[in-house]
């Protein structure tokens, strides 16, 4: 069952951002044989040892991917402007702000202007944004 999570968090990841962040990995991969190439010049180390270490190498890489691809992805501001019209819940009472979950994040936040206050709870969607603060609205008001 956790294997599909992880496979499924590895589908959502641009392909742009999948190569880049793989191409960043290169000098990191190149410095780990490096030190594998000189260490075994002093100390001769087992054939196994030096592809164990590469192979956990590259499943560090790959287990940080879906934590990390967002740093890599090309055009992050496709992402901030989709947020208009993503439902929340507030995380507290919002007279006038306050701070709201959004796709999982916490997110201080304003309320659209002529809109009642939002209890801690209700849900939210988000009109606008304005640097890093989310302009939202009750999500009784939209309907």
């Amino acid at each position: 069952m956790e294997g599909n999570t992880i496979i499924n968090k590895l589908r959502i990841i641009p392909r742009r951002a999948a190569i880049r962040y793989a191409l960043l990995q290169i000098p990191s991969l190149a410095l780990v044989l490096l030190v594998i190439y000189y260490l075994d010049r002093l100390v001769p180390l087992p054939g196994h040892f030096k592809w164990i270490v590469v192979a956990l190498v590259i499943a560090a890489d790959i287990a940080l991917l879906p934590l990390l691809w967002r740093a890599y992805d090309a055009d992050p501001a496709h992402e901030t402007l989709s947020m208009i019209g993503e439902e929340g819940r507030a995380l507290e009472d919002l007279r006038p702000e306050g701070f709201v979950r959004v796709h999982g994040e916490r997110w201080r936040s304003r309320m659209a202007d002529g809109h009642p206050p939002v209890m801690r709870g209700d849900a939210v969607v988000v009109v606008g944004r304005e640097g890093l603060v989310l302009t939202v609205r009750a999500r009784r008001d939209v309907e």
